[in-house]
Parts: C-alpha cells; sequence; structure tokens
C-alpha cells in the first residue's frame, strides 16, 4: 500500500496514455482534416476569422430573427465597436434595413446592456 498522501500512476496496458487528441475538434491526431463546413461550431469559427465582414450577411441576420442567438450577435457587433447609428446605415447601405429593422430597434433598445 502507498503512504498516506503519496499517487501511484497505473499502467492502463490501453494505450490510452499515449493518444494525441486535439482539443477544437476532439479528433484523433493521426486522422484526417475532413472539415464538415455545414456545423454550426465551423460557422462561428468563420465569422470570427473574417474580422467582422460576416456580421451583416443575410443569412446571419435572418437567424438572429428567431434565434437565442440574437444578443450573443448583439455582442459581437458592439465588440467590433458598431454604435445603433452604425448599424442602420450598414442595413441601409446594404438595402435591407425595411427587412431587418426590427433587430435594429432591438439593438438599439439593448445597446447599453450588452
Amino acid at each position: 500500500m502507498a503512504p498516506n498522501g503519496v499517487t501511484r500512476s497505473l499502467e492502463t496496458g490501453n494505450g490510452a496514455d499515449t493518444n494525441k487528441r486535439f482539443l477544437r475538434n476532439d479528433r484523433d491526431a493521426g486522422e484526417d482534416d475532413d472539415i464538415d463546413n455545414s456545423s454550426d461550431n465551423n460557422d462561428a469559427d468563420e465569422e470570427e476569422r473574417a474580422k467582422g465582414k460576416n456580421l451583416f450577411a443575410e443569412s446571419k441576420l435572418s437567424e438572429m430573427q428567431s434565434s437565442v442567438k440574437t444578443f450573443k450577435r448583439f455582442k459581437n457587433w458592439k465588440a467590433y465597436g458598431l454604435s445603433p447609428g452604425t448599424v442602420a446605415t450598414r442595413l441601409e447601405n446594404k438595402g435591407i434595413y425595411d427587412q431587418y429593422k426590427d433587430l435594429y430597434h432591438m439593438y438599439q433598445k439593448y445597446y447599453t446592456t450588452l
């Protein structure tokens, strides 16, 4: 028996300690890099890497209208320094203000609490 306070490593014999895993995708190190671009996680990664280019993509705006991700995306807008006035201008410049004016008004209403 080991003395109190001393732990002993047990050898598993199944090689569990020798396999390396990627933290982000939970894949084995030896696996091919097949990436499924249709998953939600990859969409978030792409937006993060795009340096704000996808903030006003119509697919993102449509998703925001009926999603719990609305406030997450509002926080992204604020993190990029977009005031409610800037958001309105961008929507107008893209010609989609009328379609997404409810999102704009919601952003304006909750801007200070984000």
